[in-house]
């Protein structure tokens, strides 16, 4: 059919839509009609998609990490062997709970009487957890958020400098291991 008042001609084929019109070829533009089945074929590949994303972001919590060690009193040096900046008077360390990287997501950590510092060496990461005067009770730091990806060869260990006199040492590594993190 024609249309005199556009100059266009459209003509349909079951689900085709051919649309011309007397200017230039490079103007007129072809449309094709789609299906209901290729509407949802089409929203089903964007859902998949999406779900795909989602599925990358998600962590598998089904292997826990829960690290700790508690003393009674103040820990001994220990055997640290790295060079530190400050003369190390106890150290604590950790072993991995999984042969598998883990991501370690929040800690727990018990300073005795006279820490006055407290590093903690996750891998190649030093976190400063104390710095300051001496402490004049124990104290208890947490901290929720961390997503430090650990090798079960990179080390979990709390430093303690100061003159330690009295009080549990408590440290604590909390998270999940999934094998997909393996290029941690």
């Amino acid at each position: 059919m024609t249309s005199p008042s556009h100059g266009r001609l459209i003509s349909q084929y079951g689900n085709v839509e051919a649309e011309t019109s007397t200017s230039p070829p490079e103007t007129g533009r072809i449309t094709v009609q789609k299906t209901a089945g290729q509407y949802i074929a089409e929203e089903l590949a964007r859902h998949r998609a999406h779900l795909t994303r989602i599925e990358r972001q998600a962590f598998n919590k089904t292997h826990p990490v829960d690290e700790y060690i508690s003393t009674p009193g103040v820990p001994a040096a220990g055997s640290v062997t790295a060079a530190w900046p400050f003369t190390v008077t106890a150290s604590v360390e950790l072993q991995p709970t999984w042969q598998m990287p883990e991501r370690i997501d929040a800690y727990l950590v018990c300073l005795p009487v006279g820490t006055t510092l407290a590093v903690m060496a996750l891998g190649d990461r030093y976190i400063v957890i104390y710095s300051g005067s001496a402490l004049t009770a124990v104290t208890t730091y947490s901290y929720q958020g961390l997503g430090i990806i650990l090798t079960e060869d990179d080390n979990r260990v709390l430093l303690l400098a100061g003159t330690l006199t009295a009080g549990p040492t408590h440290f604590e590594l909390m998270g999940y291991a999934d094998e997909v993190w393996g290029n941690a």
